[in-house]
């Protein structure tokens, strides 16, 4: 099973951040919802959280999904118990369920009634929640020979990977393409704060 953490869209209602679960990757590249900026992983990879979010990210998205407690432990026993709650709360996405605004999807993702602490994050997230966008036809341009990062591993992967597209859309093709640890928006930014890459638009 995959799963895909997902930033709440205009249209829908809900919690900031909203979870799904699919069969296949095939499932996941025909769910609009989930685009560049959403994080894609392996569930039984769940270790995959962790690489792809700061400690911070991960306490925000367990903030703003409806929790109203606080993980406990070091990043990896967080990233952990965010995703029992994500199993938990995930909603299984299907091709024939998609519908214009998948309102029908957004309200099955919708966790506890929203309490006072939880409305007030939501508030919260208008201004620290959203990922930087990137253009997909923004060029990429590579300004080191190797990921500067340690090798082996999957981060160390996307980023060559990026490293050898022309743009953010072929990048963002290419890295949901993965079977092992499919990649996304996280990895181009990581790539770009690395010194790896700038982008051009």
């Amino acid at each position: 099973m995959y799963y895909a953490v997902c930033e709440r869209r205009p249209e829908q209602e809900g919690n900031v951040y909203q979870f799904y679960k699919f069969n296949s990757l095939a499932d996941i590249k025909d769910c609009e919802l989930v685009d560049e900026y959403s994080i894609v992983y392996n569930g039984k990879a769940p270790n995959q959280l962790a690489e792809f979010c700061t400690a911070e990210e991960l306490a925000m998205i367990w903030r703003l999904s409806g929790r109203t407690d606080r993980p406990t432990g070091n990043k990896s026993h967080v990233a952990e118990q965010l995703h029992a709650h994500i199993v938990k709360a995930a909603t299984l996405w299907k091709p024939e369920q998609e519908t214009p605004t998948m309102s029908n999807v957004a309200t099955a993702v919708e966790l506890d009634a929203p309490t006072p602490a939880a409305v007030a994050a939501t508030g919260e997230a208008k201004q620290g929640a959203s990922r930087p966008r990137f253009n997909k036809a923004a060029r990429i341009v590579c300004l080191m020979d190797e990921p500067p990062i340690r090798a082996g591993t999957n981060r160390y992967r996307n980023m060559q990977i990026i490293m050898g597209c022309g743009t953010v859309g072929e990048a963002m093709e290419q890295l949901r393409s993965l079977e092992e640890a499919p990649g996304g928006g996280v990895d181009i930014k990581l790539a770009v704060k690395a010194g790896a890459i700038k982008l051009e638009e």
